[in-house]
């Protein structure tokens, strides 16, 4: 039993194989060997078929119910006279080969009008959702297209046949599909497009200008011609229609996107600049003098005495003699000055922060003339700090600084007080935390005297015993410090200021 099975099996396969070779080798070759053929019943139709052989031979015979066949061999016409309404398929086949030369699908109606109906369903076949019907001696085109470029060709069509009329209409899914084909394009999940009467709505929300406008360019490739229910005149004399579109049926409802708030921008760093201004100032002087040198001063009299008759003038002749005692001076002084001043300011990166103190100092001045008078004036000195931070790397401590320091001073004489300033104007790096001396200026002075005439010598003495030796020195040096600190806010060590005012608040 199992042998005769797949004895059985094995047959089954090798006629399957068989016949859909043969179907395969009938269906396939020149298109041109397959025709349509709309008949009319009663009326014959003669067709000239070429390559066709005396003895053709026939598929098969069904088709001798609906149509009937006489072939004239001479002129190689063979005629077909349909006998009744219907449909059949006639094959000619070489009789050698078995190959089809030539095949009519055979539409047969009872009338020419039917024919030509079956005429136009052949032509308007590729277009969806279309009807033909003979309907009162017309031949009705109705139903519903999904294309509207489908319209132009029905037009074309109808216009080949008088008897015919068309009904065809665009159907409302045409542009739900529009819509979502254009969605597809579109891509994008926040944008949506929808139709309502004819227009399309794009709603949603893209992230750029840009993306909106190339969008809205997109969806018009979709937009498709405009249907009109009844036909105009094209530019040939045709009846189309579908004429082009002079406006795009676009509502524009697309927003652009608000970013959402990134990240607060990082806080300016704040920079506590402190400076201190050193001024030393040290003097010396040493002086040494011996001076002799007496001076005799002589001053004669004459007087008279009155007593008697005659009167005689006596003469009296006097001397004196000054800087007798020899004279020794001898000093020996040191000075030592040093000014300090510091000033202290916070001031954000990239901020120019300026400090400025100012002082005045009065002193007394007097008015030359018979009624001489005095009068208080006053002398201003300054304290100027100019100062612009930035950190050199985001990442490091190294602090750029541009500097400039005004620092005034007043001094005191016989003549009245003066004024001395010092200025400095720089670039630095310094790194947060750490002192760098900016600048600085040194003064120094040194005078040296030997015998020289004082103003108290007399112009003609006795004799000079005169010797002196003089020696003074002056030093003066001026330098500015710089400590910058970042600080993260500007209450930082406050708790340390009150503790040492002994504030409780």
């Amino acid at each position: 039993m199992n042998f005769l099975y797949r004895l059985f099996f094995i047959l089954l396969i090798s006629l399957g194989t068989s016949f859909f070779s043969s179907a395969l080798n009938s269906n396939t070759g020149d298109l041109t060997k397959y025709e349509n053929l709309y008949l009319v019943q009663g009326v014959y139709s003669d067709q000239k078929i070429e390559g066709l052989p005396t003895n053709f031979k026939l598929a098969n015979r069904r088709f001798t119910k609906i149509v009937s066949l006489s072939y004239d061999s001479k002129d190689k016409i063979m005629r077909f006279k349909p006998l009744k309404k219907g449909n059949a398929t006639i094959t000619f086949l070489d009789p050698k080969t078995d190959n089809v030369i030539k095949q009519f699908n055979i539409y047969v109606a009872k009338s020419e009008l039917q024919r030509k109906a079956h005429e136009v369903e052949d032509l308007l076949k590729t277009v969806e959702g279309v009807n033909i019907k003979v309907i009162n001696d017309k031949i009705v085109v109705d139903g519903l297209i999904v294309l509207p470029s489908d319209m132009n060709r029905i037009a074309s069509v109808i216009k080949q046949y008088p008897d015919s009329v068309s009904l065809v209409r665009l159907s409302p899914l045409a542009y739900q599909k529009i819509s979502r084909r254009i969605e597809q394009e579109i891509n994008n999940p926040d944008v949506y497009v929808k139709s309502i009467n004819g227009w399309f709505i794009i709603e949603g929300q893209v992230a750029t200008p840009e993306e909106k406008t190339k969008t809205i360019e997109l969806a018009s490739a979709f937009i498709p011609d405009q249907v009109v229910q009844f036909a105009e005149s094209g530019p040939d004399g045709a009846r189309l229609n579908v004429r082009k579109r002079k406006t795009v049926p676009i509502i524009d409802n697309l927003k652009i996107k608000i970013p959402p708030p990134g990240p607060p921008p990082p806080e300016p760093k704040l920079f506590q600049i402190t400076v201190h201004y050193v001024e030393l100032q040290k003097d010396f002087s040493k002086g040494f003098r011996f001076q002799w040198t007496p001076t005799m001063l002589t001053n004669t009299e004459v007087s008279a005495g009155i007593g008697g008759a005659i009167t005689q003038p006596i003469a009296a002749i006097q001397a004196t003699i000054s800087n007798l005692i020899p004279r020794l001076d001898w000093a020996k002084e040191h000075g030592y000055a040093r000014v300090l001043q510091s000033g202290s300011l916070l001031v954000k990166e990239n901020v120019i922060g300026k400090l400025n103190s100012k002082e005045s100092i009065p002193y007394q001045s007097f008015s030359e003339g018979q009624f001489g008078s005095t009068k208080t004036e006053y002398l201003d000195v300054s304290f100027d700090l100019t100062v612009q931070p930035k950190l050199k790397n985001p990442r490091s401590d190294q602090i750029d600084l541009n500097l400039g320091f005004v620092l005034e001073q007043s001094s005191g004489s016989s003549a009245g007080p003066s004024k001395t300033g010092n200025s400095i104007s720089t670039e630095v790096t310094v790194r947060s935390g750490h002192s760098a001396a900016v600048g600085g200026i040194i003064k120094s002075a040194h005078s040296k005297g030997f015998n020289r005439l004082p103003t108290s010598v007399p112009a003609n003495p006795l004799f000079k015993l005169f010797t002196s030796k003089n020696f003074s020195s002056g030093h003066s040096e001026f330098v500015v410090f710089v400590t910058p600190q970042v600080r993260h806010s500007a209450s930082d060590n406050v708790d340390k200021i009150k503790k040492k005012l002994r504030l409780k608040r």
